[in-house]
């Protein structure tokens, strides 16, 4: 995953869109490694040291905040890749029903496109769905576009 994060900021480095580029990763909380950082100025790719697995998905909470905290300004384009192995076992401030009804405000305010990229079909989000195998990344790449 780490691979295709690092790829997906290099394609985004050549295209002639100004990018404002977020990085989270939820374990058993929502953690941001950056925020609204112009991709062109970002120096260093991504490794594995940055990322601590606790085992728990706070899903739902990690959502929701992070689409709440972006807002939905229509003047702004978003795009939210979500790339779980796995559900939801951990949140604690927003439910399933919340995260959809977030999730589809933000849809329906024509400025953000979603998609969660789903290694083990367990999605229960109601969001455009990938499937993909881990060992396929190229399949996740394909998909990684704006």
């Amino acid at each position: 995953v780490i691979n295709v994060i690092n790829t997906f900021i290099n394609q985004l480095k050549t295209s002639n869109v100004k990018s404002l580029f977020s990085l989270y990763y939820f374990s058993c909380q929502l953690y941001p490694v950056i925020e609204n950082i112009d991709i062109n100025i970002l120096k260093e790719l991504f490794n594995l040291s940055q990322f601590k697995n606790s085992g728990a998905t706070a899903l739902y909470d990690a959502v929701c905040t992070v689409i709440l905290k972006n807002g939905f300004d229509s003047n702004i384009k978003k795009y939210l890749y979500i790339i779980t192995d796995g559900d939801d076992n951990n949140s604690s401030s927003y439910t399933r029903e919340d995260a959809d009804r977030i999730c589809n405000t933000a849809l329906l305010s024509n400025n953000w496109s979603i998609q969660h990229f789903d290694t083990l079909n367990y999605s229960t989000l109601s969001v455009p769905t990938v499937h993909f195998d881990m060992d396929d990344i190229s399949t996740l790449m394909n998909n990684l576009k704006m």
